[in-house]
């Protein structure tokens, strides 16, 4: 193998430089962000019962 061929070998097996990746859209702002106003909560406080048999009258559950 010549000079020339190895060098090309060698170019060629090089990895493309990878630029420093960039985020793409809005960035999160760094540390704790509380919501503005109350704050719902995501899960239903206190028992959940189906609603389908309370639906039904006791007599149909047989």
């Amino acid at each position: 193998m010549g000079a020339a061929a190895r060098l090309k070998a060698v170019v060629l097996c090089k990895p493309a430089p990878v630029a420093p990746a960039l985020p793409v859209g809005p960035v999160a702002p760094e540390g704790p962000v509380f919501p503005e106003g109350p704050v719902l909560p995501v899960a239903p406080v206190g028992p959940v019962f189906p609603v389908e048999p309370l639906l039904r009258l006791p007599s149909q559950l047989k």
